[in-house]
């Protein structure tokens, strides 16, 4: 589910939010330059089933240089505006109908096992092969 709402009481207008963290190395958020694109692809879903066409995406790096120390975190933020467009939305709802085509034919999708680390589904695709 999406992190939040953000409503500007000034004129009730409402734009989503979305956090993410990284933890890999200290200047990890640094270093990033545009959003994911799975990130923005999330936001285009949220956008279809919220109505919300405006996203603020926000990555924060947590990593210490030295986990055994007492260092503070390194403070690494990074905000995105994602705005999904019209293009995109069609494509996820075209991937939907697509996925939902093979579901009512009796046929798997075409797995991409990149995705598949945080799957609550991926001992399905194991179970009928070529799984993680």
């Amino acid at each position: 589910m999406m992190d939040g709402l953000l409503t500007y009481k000034e004129d009730g207008s409402t734009i989503g939010f979305e956090f993410k963290t990284k933890s890999n190395t200290p200047s990890q958020v640094k270093n990033i330059k545009e959003p994911q694109p799975s990130h923005i692809q999330q936001c285009v879903a949220y956008s279809l089933l919220f109505d919300v066409d405006e996203f603020l995406l926000v990555y924060e790096g947590v990593a210490k240089s030295k986990w055994s120390s007492n260092d503070e975190a390194y403070p690494d933020t990074k905000a995105f505006y994602v705005r999904p467009t019209e293009r995109e939305k069609t494509w996820l709802l075209d991937k939907f109908a697509e996925v939902t085509r093979n579901v009512e034919d009796g046929e798997l999708s075409r797995p991409d096992y990149s995705k598949c680390l945080f799957c609550p589904y991926k001992t399905i695709c194991e179970e009928y092969g070529s799984g993680v």
